[in-house]
């Protein structure tokens, strides 16, 4: 395999980090011909020697993430418009040029079932697993932030709306600040204001045609029946 971009990934995207958070990268690589000719998957696999502290470094295949690119995953947007991408050949630097361009227009709203699905499992997944803490509390509420923002924006992602200030700011102030004040300690409760606010939103753009659920609108239809 080679290593074709080193790409930061976590709380620094969001401006959400303090001084002590870890900075963590992934490493995208392409398989060379006897592993693309063996079909072999190279998400989560050795590193090559240079990088030698694999705690904050982990290898994701370039396919995997062109795949999750086209389904708009939110963590493939994140490292889409992470703040620090260092490529290292320049064919992966144009791809990248030109899986962003689809996302300055609006191309999330044909993958939203898909797209709002996989952030309410991250935020639930995180809950879960190391419970509701300034850390997580913070990471869930700029992902709640960031639908209800893109989703009266257009459907437009950029690296000015990750980082919005109206995104990004009163998850920052959780995250520093201990009692959490705002939130519930159930998951379930914020789970539920997470989908009942996904809910509302497509009820918002299908009503005009009494359509239940809210799968694959194109950005026109989207446009054509903002209220």
């Amino acid at each position: 395999m080679k290593v074709v971009g080193t790409i930061l990934i976590g709380s620094q995207n969001y401006l959400i980090s303090t001084p002590e958070s870890d900075r963590d990268y992934k490493i995208i690589v392409t398989p060379n011909f006897d592993e693309l000719y063996l079909k072999k998957d190279l998400n989560g696999a050795a590193l090559p020697f240079s990088y030698l502290d694999p705690e904050h470094y982990s290898c994701m295949d370039v396919r995997a993430f062109a795949s999750n690119l086209a389904k708009g995953n939110p963590n493939a947007i994140e490292m889409l418009f992470s703040t620090e991408i260092e490529d290292e050949f320049a064919d992966f630097r144009h791809l990248l040029e030109a899986w962003r361009e689809p996302y300055f227009n609006g191309y999330v709203a044909s993958q939203w079932h898909y797209f709002t699905e996989a952030v309410g499992g991250i935020m639930y997944n995180s809950f879960k697993r190391y419970g509701i803490t300034p850390k997580t509390a913070s990471r869930g509420l700029y992902f709640y932030n960031l639908v209800k923002y893109i989703s009266t924006h257009d459907f437009i992602i950029n690296p000015d709306i990750l980082r919005n200030k109206d995104v990004c700011e009163l998850p920052r102030w959780i995250r520093f600040d201990m009692s959490l004040p705002i939130l519930n300690d159930n998951i379930d409760e914020i789970m539920n204001a997470y989908h009942n606010m996904v809910d509302g939103i497509n009820v918002t753009y299908t009503s005009a045609f009494n359509s239940e659920v809210f799968i694959t609108p194109t950005k026109e239809f989207v446009l054509r029946n903002m209220q």
